[in-house]
């Protein structure tokens, strides 16, 4: 079973026709003009993901009742998939194996592969339940609490599930991450994102995690906790996926802001466009047999065979637009260079809604590189890549952090963990955004040659931690941290 645009269009020719009726060209790439964007209304006959509060009560339980179906079919797994062997697994188990050995994180494969991944397990809910059921998401920015059906004891027992939480929004917090009002403010911070880089991670010798894994997805993991809270686990709990699906939704809602403004190479990764596209995920996921009768099979797919919702067979009750690229743009142009850390520095962190400790606050001096903005085009993005940082031993501790450049200080937001690491990781290092702060941050630099960038570990409720104490593997030589900085331009 193959993902293809051009089969699943052959399959709705009624509703494509309806689709790319009205279309207008919005964009074109000056490296190739043959390259241009199409964008016309969403179509409503393509089956919409909704939220779960939106679906229906008895489509509700549909899905529950397939998620225990799932649970009560055995699989035989061959001994090439991921490293446990050939042997025999319920159905739900070798889901949720499929992102114990192979998801993507920390890279700019984030989106896409988990992308495939909720296409192959509705494939299998629309096989139990109906051809045009869709997968639900979580819009954890509305509502922190997860939905009270998937609190069900006997689903958990069923499943076998741990929790530590029911709610991702923690109760008088200090500071201002994890309180209702930051989830709520996540969306609209993500479509403000002026690069895929920015949201999705991003390739290259540096690979890092975008906006929309760290912290968004990660906390979300971490505050639910159990299984949730750890890569290997994670998929056996039914909220994964809604959770997922709102990622999803996320991604095509940044899409459909940046689709509309032209800027057609904003979509993809600055780096190596092609090879992006063509990653290609060999039999990773689990996908339904021709016919009822017929055994799950193990499914290839790739980057590209996933960048349009619709091709998948559904698109989002919050898309205004759909989309269709014709050709493939040129890359952006890109600067990135080394930062040399000068200096580690372990201190007594304090400020605002913090309470001092000794060893909370970690500074690493550094020397800002020189032609970072050194190109006739227009800056569009800037980034840190950190690399070294170290995880603390408990993941609902999240670090704060900064950048200080001449007399003025920049937030980088909330760096948060998703603990559980394999090849397919990327190398662990983390991305943070200064775009908000761009163009005060390229009039520094041209007269400032060196920078600091500061952390503070926080604990649960916002309270500043000694980092010695609270992570593994603390260092303060400055080899063991790495620092680049990355300008995407026009």
């Amino acid at each position: 079973m193959t993902i293809d645009r051009r089969l699943f269009l052959k399959q709705a020719t009624f509703y494509s026709s309806v689709m790319l009726f009205g279309c207008k060209t919005v964009g074109r790439t000056a490296a190739n003009s043959g390259s241009f964007l199409k964008v016309s209304p969403v179509n409503s006959y393509v089956p919409k993901r909704v939220s779960w509060t939106a679906l229906e009560p008895k489509k509700r339980q549909a899905f529950i009742d397939a998620v225990k179906a799932m649970k009560a079919t055995q699989v035989d797994v061959p001994a090439s998939f991921g490293g446990g062997g050939a042997r025999k697994l319920d159905l739900w188990q070798a889901q949720a194996e499929v992102h114990q050995w192979y998801c993507s994180h920390r890279n700019g494969n984030f989106l896409p592969w988990h992308r495939n991944y909720l296409y192959h397990f509705e494939l299998f809910l629309r096989s139990i339940i109906s051809d045009d059921f869709r997968l639900p998401y979580w819009d954890w920015s509305a509502d922190q609490s997860i939905p009270k059906e998937l609190q069900d004891a006997d689903l958990i027992a069923v499943l076998g599930l741990t929790r530590d939480s029911t709610t991702i929004a923690i109760e008088g917090k200090k500071g201002d991450d994890q309180t209702a009002a930051w989830w709520k403010a996540a969306p609209a911070k993500i479509s403000k994102s002026p690069d895929y880089d920015t949201i999705g991670g991003d390739r290259g010798k540096n690979p890092t995690s975008g906006l929309i894994e760290s912290p968004y997805h990660n906390m979300v993991h971490v505050g639910v906790g159990g299984d949730m809270g750890q890569v290997p686990f994670a998929a056996k709990d039914p909220v994964f996926w809604l959770h997922h699906c709102n990622v999803d939704r996320l991604w095509s809602l940044w899409m459909d802001k940046i689709i509309v403004s032209g800027k057609i190479r904003r979509l993809f990764p600055a780096q190596d466009v092609g090879g992006w596209l063509d990653e290609n995920y060999s039999n990773h996921f689990w996908a339904p047999g021709k016919t009822k009768s017929d055994p799950p099979i193990l499914d290839s797919a790739k980057n590209r065979s996933s960048l349009f919702s619709e091709s998948l067979g559904y698109n989002y009750d919050t898309m205004v637009k759909t989309w269709e690229l014709t050709d493939i743009p040129s890359d952006q142009a890109i600067v990135e260079k080394k930062a040399p850390v000068n200096t580690v520095k372990k201190e007594k962190g304090s400020g605002l809604r913090l309470v001092d400790v000794a060893d909370s606050q970690l500074s690493l001096d550094f020397t800002w590189p020189e032609g970072i903005f050194d190109s006739p085009q227009t800056p569009v993005s800037l980034r840190l890549k950190l690399q070294g940082l170290p995880e603390p031993k408990d993941s609902t501790m999240s670090y704060e952090a900064s950048l200080a450049l001449g007399n003025q200080t920049f937030p980088l937001g909330h760096i948060g963990f998703f603990p559980g690491a394999h090849d397919a990781h990327g190398g662990g290092q983390i991305g943070l955004s200064l775009n908000e702060s761009l163009d005060a941050v390229r009039a520094l630099a041209s007269n400032q040659t060196d920078g600091s960038l500061t952390l503070i570990l926080k604990d649960s409720t916002g309270n500043a931690v000694s980092i010695p104490s609270a992570t593994n593997n603390f260092k303060t030589d400055s080899a063991s941290y790495g620092l680049v900085i990355k300008t995407v331009f026009d």
